[in-house]
């Protein structure tokens, strides 16, 4: 074995020069994610700064039927991924019920500022209530309704505002989804920043381009995606600097709430059957712990205000007031 000063030196100077590489190579590949934030998304997209961080938010003034009040306020957040766009099926019938809607993408999804809440700047609760509170909807009380990783977010609002709160609903996902973030070496080791940035090429390689997007669409539809579905999910991905927080968006986590801090609310959790993303057993055992009411749409996978719209409403409305 050399034991020699210059061979040791050579080596230290060679793991160097693979450790810098390996860390300023990921900044070098392209993840895809160029584009910028259009002026006009959808018809109804606005933006709005809260807390210095922009929101891009739709409002969809509720529309009763002729003698019909208008039944209350409802806000629709989105999952893992997703933006205003996942609520496109529901809107429309909900304000048809009576209810004025509001949906909202939460930073880093959608066509929201690419930041990391609580980490970059306030909190979601923070900036949902905010967001409420600068279009001056502060008349009564709201419903709240959270999808996936949306549930964890209308849990965190509900505890820091409950007397704003009326129904509170989880659609497939619990006060936990997506909440945990990085843990142990591993979480420490994604606090490098050149680990991120390769998590961020890995990840985009694979997500950010029509087949990954495809493939993990039909995995939470249950069922086949149309390319424009696909497409309208890539669309604010691809926005630049998405990527990159996202990542550390995962990484950061959010720490959830106990399931006795749900109790008081009147909460309902409405699950597919044949949900793999997150497993009906999650929504039995929330409900167990919370004593909340779980309502099961057998046919449905992980997203069933998409794929199942109208049994999705049928059960929504029937939990609302």
């Amino acid at each position: 074995m050399n034991n020699s000063p210059n061979f040791w030196r050579t080596g230290l100077i060679m793991f160097l020069i693979i450790v810098g590489g390996l860390s300023l190579l990921p900044y070098i590949i392209p993840t895809g994610a160029d584009q910028r934030v259009p002026e006009s998304p959808f018809a109804e997209s606005r933006f709005q700064a809260v807390g210095g961080v922009t929101l891009h938010y739709r409002e969809f003034p509720a529309r009763p039927a002729e003698g019909q009040a208008v039944r209350g306020q409802l806000l629709l957040v989105h999952g893992l991924a997703g933006s205003t766009y996942s609520w496109r099926h529901v809107h429309g019938p909900l304000q048809a019920a009576g209810y004025h809607v509001l949906t909202v993408d939460v930073p880093p999804f959608g066509y929201s500022e690419p930041i990391v809440p609580g980490a970059e700047g306030p909190d979601e609760a923070e900036l949902l209530w905010g967001l409420i509170d600068a279009l001056g909807e502060q008349r009564g009380r709201w419903h709240l309704v959270g999808h996936s990783m949306g549930s964890a977010v209308v849990a965190r609002m509900a505890a820091a505002a409950p007397d704003r709160v009326d129904q509170l609903v989880m659609v497939a996902g619990t006060h936990e989804t997506a909440s945990e973030g990085g843990a142990g070496i591993g979480g420490v080791i994604m606090q490098y920043p050149p680990v991120q940035r390769w998590l961020t090429v890995i990840g985009s390689r694979r997500l950010l381009n029509e087949p990954g997007m495809e493939r993990a669409l039909s995995s939470a539809y249950g069922q086949e995606v149309e390319e424009a579905v696909v497409a309208a999910y890539l669309a604010p991905l691809r926005i630049r600097g998405k990527p990159d927080a996202v990542i550390r968006g995962l990484q950061a986590g959010s720490p959830p709430l106990a399931s006795a801090e749900l109790r008081p609310f009147s909460l309902n959790l409405i699950w597919g059957g044949h949900d793999e993303w997150v497993p009906l057993s999650h929504g039995r055992r929330l409900a167990e712990a919370a004593e909340a009411e779980l309502h099961l749409l057998d046919e449905a996978a992980h997203n069933p205000m998409e794929t199942h719209p109208d049994a999705f409403l049928d059960r929504l409305l029937a939990i609302l007031p």
